[in-house]
C-alpha cells in the first residue's frame, strides 16, 4: 500500500489580533546573508501602482478582517493586470471588489439552493452573533478555497461594506440609545444602582449635588460631565439628565461619525430577489492559479530566523513583476490604527519603515505591491537598524488621508492618517517593509481571467470541496508513494440542458508538480472512474503549490443525466525519484476545535460515488480505485480532523435554460455576472398588521429600484424602534432611517411587506420609590466575591471608597486584569480626586477619557509617566511590581518610604526576577506588608496584577499612608 508522507495538521488561521504561523516544514536552504543577485534578473525597483493595477487604500474598521482586505487588495491587482493584458483596462480609481461577500460566506456553509447533496457542509461559529464573522480572522488558503468555487470574486456595490441599516457607528448609537446606554453604563465603569441610590431624595441642582455627595463614581462623573458642558451647574438634577449626559460624553469618545456600526446587522440573505444563492455572485473574474509561495525566510528547526531565502525572495518579485498583487502576514507594531507603538519599536512613524527584529509569530495581513532594493537601512528605526537596504513597498487596509470618500451625510469612508505621506503631507496608507523582517511570510497570489463568462450560457462550477481548506498546504496531510497514485470526482450533469466543459481544476500540494487530467464519459453502472471512454487528456506543470484551472479545449458535451469522471494523477521529483502524491483537505473538528480554544469548526459531506482514490498494492503491483468515503486514512484521525473530497472540479457552461412554466420553479444557475435586469414591472408596498401604531408609504406601488420612503405613526405614549421590509421570498430589504419616524428602501423586482416595531416611551423615574442603600455587602452585590474570600474585605472597602467598581452590575472579576489607566485613576480616587492644572500630553488620552483627569493629575506630579513624551497606553496591564512602584512613587510625595541608608533583601526565591527599577518599592511594600508573595516562595513580580490583588494592595497602602509610617 502507499506509504505516506504525513506531515502535521495545524491550524492556519491569521487573527489580525494574535495568531501565528510556524515554519515550513519543508525549510529552504540556507542563505544567511543577502545576496543582491538574488533578484539580479530584476529592475531594482517596482511600483505597480505607476502601472495602473492599485486599487484605493481602504479601512477595514470596524473589523478585525485584514485577512479579507489583503487577499481582496492581491485580487484587484491581479485582475487589473489581466484586463490591461487583454486590451480591456479598467480605471485602478473606480475597480473594487467586496470583502463583505467573501468575509461572510467563508462561514456559512452550505444550504440546499446552493447544492442538496453538500447542505451542512462548510465552517461553523461557535459564536451565536452572526457578526462574530467579521471578527473571525482568515488566510490567503480560506480566499483561494472561496474563489474557486465559485464565490466571487464580486464587486463592492453588490455587497458594499456595511451593515444593513448603513449607518455609521455614531448615527446607529444615537438611533438607538435603548441599545446604547447600558454600553456608556459598564464602559464607563458607573453602576446605573449606585447612580439610583445616591440620586438626591430633593430636588437639588447639579452644583448642589457635587457639593453634598460623598466622593463616588457618581460623582467624579457628575464632575466630570459638568467641565465638559455636558452637565449646567444650575441644570436640576434627574436621572434623564444624567442618563443623557452620560450618553453624550460616551458618544463623544467612542463614536465615530466616519466607520458604519459594528451593531447594525451585517448578514447577508441566502437568496437574492429572485431566488438565486447570493453565495454564487460572480463579478466575470474566474480564478485560474492560487499560489502559495516559498517561504521569504529561512528558519532553523525552533523557528529562529536565519536569513532570506532567495527562492522565495525571487517568487515576490516574479509574482509582482507579472502584476500579481502579493498578500502576506507580518508582526504589525500595532494591532491596529490608532494603537500606541508597542516598545518593540519595529516602525519608524517618520518614515513608516516597518523591520520586525525579533523571531515573532503574526498579527497582520497586508498586500505587497512593489519593491526597492536601494531602500536606505537608516530609514528604519536607529536602534534596531536592519543589516541591509530594501524594502517592500506594502498597501495596508487602516484607511488613508489621499483615497476616501465623502458621502453626501458627510461620513468620510476610508479616511485615516497612517502611512507614507505625499508630497502634500497626506498620509498614503503605504509603508515600507525590511526584505530582513523576521515574521514575513504566508505569501500568496492570484490570478484570474474573464474567459468563461465570455461564453454564452450559464455558468456553473461543479464541485464538492465546500469546506474551507483550513491548512496551509505544506502543514497539511501529503500523501506520497513511488507507486501510482491517482484521484478522481465524478460529476452527473443534472441540469434539463446539455453542458459543455471548459475547465478543470485541482490543488497541488507540492512546488514544481506535474499534473496529468484525464476526463471519461463514464459508462452506466461504471465499476471505476476510468470505467469508459477517454474523452479529452491534458497535462501541465505548476511552479507553486496551491490551486489551479487548466483550460480544455471545449468539445466535451455532458447530455443531461450523463456522468463524467475527472481523474489527476500529481507527480514530483525529489533526489531524482518520481513520487506520485495528492493533499486531503483537512479541518478541525468539532470536539477538537473545542478543546483547542478555536472559534469555529467545519463539517465535511462526502457521500458515495463522488470522490475515488487508485493505490497500487506494494507486493502485488496491481492498482485499485476504492471509493474515498470508505477509506481507512480518512476515518482514523475522524476523532481531530474532518477530511473532505478532492479539490478537484469541473467548469461547465450550461446552454440557456428556456422561460419555465407558470408555477414552475426557476433553475438555479451560478452567474458570471453580478446584478439582474431592471423591469418596468411594478410592485406592491403593504404593511403586516401590528400593534401601538401604523406606517403610511410615499407609492402603493413601485418600479424595482425607485426608493420608497416609508413614514411611522406611533399611537399616544409610544416611538417607532424600527421597521422591517422582506420581499415575496421572506428575504430582508435593506433600509436605511432616514429621520424621526422615517424610513427608505429601494424596491426589488417583488412585492414587499413592511413590519414596523413600536415601543412604549419610558416613564419618568419614580422618586419616591425607597432607594438601594448606598453601603452594600458586596458579596450580597457581586456573584464572584464569596464573604469568606480573602480579598473581599478588601473589595468592600474599594467599593465604599469610591475606589473600584464592578464591571458589571453583578461582577467584580477578581481574576481580571488593571490596566494603566485604571491603577492611575483608583490613586486619583484616593487622593480626593484633586484637580490638575495641567492638560494631559498624551497622545493616545482624549480629552474628556473617564481617566483623563487622573492621568494628567499623575504626570503633573510626577507619580506616573508615559511609555514614553506623547503615549500613555492606557490599556496596558499592569504587573505587581510595576503596581509596587506607582504606589511608592506616590508614598514618597507624601512623606512615607525609604530614606538615606537602607537595607532590606527581598526573600524570595525569585527576587532575580525582579527590576532595578522596581526593587526599592517591593523592598518597601513587603516591609510595611503591603506586598506578600505567592505563597510558594515567590513574590512573582512580572505577573499581571489582579483586581482583588489590587483591592487588597490599595486598602494596606491606604492604611500605611495614614499612619505616615
Amino acid at each position: 500500500m502507499k506509504a505516506k508522507k504525513l506531515i502535521s495538521v495545524m491550524l492556519a488561521f491569521v487573527f489580525c489580533i494574535s495568531f501565528a504561523l510556524t515554519a515550513s516544514a519543508n525549510a529552504p536552504e540556507r542563505n544567511v546573508a543577502f545576496d543582491p543577485t538574488f533578484g539580479g534578473e530584476f529592475a531594482s525597483a517596482l511600483d505597480l501602482r505607476a502601472e495602473g493595477y492599485v486599487t484605493p487604500v481602504k479601512k477595514q474598521d470596524p473589523w478585525s478582517s485584514c485577512w479579507a482586505f489583503g487577499g481582496i487588495a492581491a485580487a484587484e491587482s491581479s485582475i487589473l493586470s489581466m484586463l490591461a493584458e487583454k486590451g480591456t483596462p479598467l480605471d485602478a480609481k473606480t475597480f473594487d471588489l467586496s470583502e463583505k461577500h467573501l468575509i461572510w460566506f467563508a462561514t456559512q456553509p452550505i444550504t440546499e439552493s446552493v447544492d442538496p447533496t453538500q447542505a451542512g457542509e462548510g465552517m461553523f461559529m461557535f459564536e451565536d452573533d452572526p457578526n462574530y464573522a467579521y471578527n473571525n480572522g482568515g488566510f490567503g488558503l480560506l480566499i483561494t478555497t472561496l474563489f474557486s468555487s465559485g464565490v466571487g470574486p464580486v464587486l463592492e456595490e453588490s455587497f458594499p461594506y456595511r451593515g444593513k441599516e448603513g449607518l455609521s457607528d455614531l448615527e446607529y448609537l444615537k438611533n438607538y440609545p435603548e441599545f446604547g446606554i447600558p454600553l456608556a453604563y459598564d464602559s464607563l465603569e458607573i453602576p446605573k444602582e449606585d447612580v439610583i441610590a445616591l440620586m438626591p431624595d430633593t430636588e437639588m441642582t447639579v452644583s448642589e449635588a457635587l457639593e453634598t455627595l460623598d466622593a463616588s463614581r457618581f460623582r467624579s462623573a457628575l464632575n466630570t460631565f459638568k467641565k465638559n458642558g455636558y452637565l449646567d451647574g444650575d441644570d436640576t438634577l434627574t436621572i434623564e439628565l444624567f442618563e443623557n449626559a452620560l450618553y453624550e460624553f460616551y458618544l463623544s469618545l467612542v463614536a465615530s461619525p466616519d466607520v458604519y456600526s459594528k451593531y447594525d446587522d451585517w448578514s447577508i440573505p441566502e437568496l437574492d430577489e429572485n431566488g438565486f444563492p447570493n453565495r454564487n455572485f460572480s463579478a466575470g473574474y474566474t480564478m485560474v492559479d492560487g499560489n502559495i509561495l516559498p517561504e521569504v525566510s529561512v528558519k532553523d528547526e525552533e523557528g529562529h530566523w536565519e536569513g532570506i531565502n532567495p527562492e522565495g525572495f525571487r517568487a515576490i518579485k516574479s509574482e509582482l513583476q507579472k502584476g500579481h498583487g502579493v498578500s502576506a502576514s507580518f508582526m504589525a507594531d500595532q494591532a491596529s490604527p490608532g494603537d500606541p507603538i508597542t516598545e518593540d519599536s519595529y516602525l519608524n512613524t517618520e518614515t513608516w519603515a516597518q523591520y520586525t527584529h525579533r523571531d515573532s509569530s503574526t498579527n497582520h495581513v497586508v498586500c505587497i505591491v512593489g519593491w526597492d532594493d536601494s531602500y536606505p537601512k537608516e530609514n528604519f528605526n536607529e536602534d534596531y537598524m536592519p543589516p541591509g537596504d530594501g524594502a517592500w513597498l506594502v498597501k495596508n487596509s487602516w484607511g488613508s488621508e489621499t483615497d476616501y470618500v465623502t458621502l453626501e451625510n458627510g461620513m468620510n469612508i476610508g479616511k485615516g492618517d497612517w502611512g507614507i505621506e505625499d508630497e502634500n503631507g497626506n498620509h498614503t496608507g503605504y509603508f515600507w517593509l525590511s526584505y530582513y523582517d523576521k515574521s514575513l511570510g504566508s505569501c500568496e497570489t492570484m490570478s484570474f481571467d474573464t474567459d468563461l463568462s465570455e461564453l454564452d450560457g450559464d455558468f456553473d462550477v461543479w464541485a464538492y470541496d465546500y469546506m474551507p481548506a483550513m491548512v496551509r498546504l505544506e502543514m497539511d496531510t501529503i500523501v506520497q508513494d513511488e507507486n501510482v497514485l491517482k484521484t478522481a470526482n465524478v460529476f452527473t450533469n443534472s441540469a434539463d440542458t446539455d453542458a459543455h466543459l471548459y475547465s478543470v481544476s485541482t490543488r497541488t500540494a507540492m512546488p514544481d508538480a506535474e499534473v496529468s487530467y484525464s476526463i471519461y464519459k463514464l459508462n452506466e453502472n461504471p465499476e471505476n472512474p476510468e470505467d469508459g471512454t477517454l474523452l479529452e487528456t491534458k497535462t501541465a506543470s505548476y511552479t507553486y503549490p496551491g490551486f489551479h484551472r487548466e483550460k480544455l479545449s471545449g468539445d466535451v458535451t455532458i447530455s443531461p443525466g450523463e456522468r463524467i469522471s475527472v481523474v489527476v494523477e500529481e507527480t514530483v521529483t525529489e533526489d531524482g525519484v518520481k513520487l506520485y502524491e495528492y493533499s486531503e483537505n483537512a479541518a478541525y473538528a468539532t470536539e477538537k476545535a473545542e478543546s483547542l480554544g478555536e472559534p469555529v469548526y467545519s463539517v465535511a459531506i462526502v457521500n458515495p460515488g463522488e470522490s475515488f482514490l487508485y493505490e497500487t498494492d506494494e507486493e502485488t503491483g496491481e492498482g485499485t480505485w476504492i471509493d474515498y468515503r470508505d477509506d481507512d486514512d480518512r476515518e482514523s484521525v475522524s476523532d481531530k480532523y474532518v477530511l473532505d473530497n478532492f479539490s478537484i472540479k469541473a467548469y461547465v457552461i450550461l446552454d440557456s435554460t428556456p422561460a419555465p412554466e407558470p408555477e414552475q420553479e426557476t433553475p438555479r444557475r451560478r452567474r458570471s455576472s453580478g446584478g439582474s435586469t431592471a423591469s418596468t414591472a411594478s410592485y406592491g408596498v403593504s404593511e403586516a398588521g401590528g400593534s401601538n401604531g401604523s406606517v403610511k408609504f410615499s407609492a402603493d406601488k413601485a418600479a424595482e429600484g425607485e426608493k420608497v420612503t416609508v413614514t411611522a405613526n406611533p399611537d399616544e405614549g409610544y416611538r417607532d424602534k424600527n421597521i422591517t421590509v422582506t420581499d415575496s421570498k421572506g428575504n430582508d430589504i435593506p433600509v436605511t432611517k432616514t429621520g424621526d419616524g422615517t424610513y427608505t428602501f429601494t424596491m426589488p423586482a417583488s412585492a414587499v411587506t413592511v413590519t414596523p416595531v413600536f415601543e412604549e416611551i419610558p416613564k419618568t423615574e419614580n422618586t419616591d420609590l425607597p432607594k438601594t442603600p448606598a453601603v452594600q455587602s458586596v458579596s450580597e452585590r457581586f456573584s464572584d466575591v464569596n464573604p469568606d474570600d480573602w480579598y473581599a474585605d478588601a473589595v468592600q472597602w474599594a467599593v465604599e471608597n469610591g475606589i473600584m467598581v464592578g464591571v458589571s452590575n453583578n461582577e467584580f472579576d477578581p481574576d481580571g486584569e488593571v490596566t494603566r489607566a485604571m491603577v492611575v485613576t483608583m490613586l486619583w480616587r484616593l487622593a480626593g480626586e484633586p484637580e490638575s492644572a495641567a492638560s494631559t500630553q498624551f497622545e493616545d488620552v482624549l480629552t474628556g477619557a473617564w481617566y483623563a483627569d487622573a492621568v494628567a493629575w499623575a504626570a503633573e506630579n510626577g507619580v506616573v509617566l508615559g511609555v514614553t513624551d506623547t503615549c500613555f497606553a492606557p490599556d496596558e496591564p499592569v504587573t505587581r511590581e510595576q503596581l509596587s512602584a506607582i504606589l511608592y512613587r506616590y508614598a514618597q510625595s507624601k512623606g512615607p518610604g525609604f530614606t538615606g541608608m537602607w537595607a532590606f533583601p527581598l526573600d524570595f526565591s525569585d527576587a532575580s526576577e525582579v527590576s532595578d527599577y522596581a526593587y526599592e518599592p517591593l523592598c518597601w511594600m513587603t516591609m510595611q506588608n503591603i506586598i506578600s508573595g505567592m505563597g510558594d516562595g515567590t513574590i512573582a513580580p512580572k505577573e499581571k496584577a489582579t483586581r482583588a490583588q489590587s483591592a487588597k494592595i490599595f486598602m494596606l497602602f491606604a492604611e500605611e499612608l495614614e499612619a505616615g509610617r
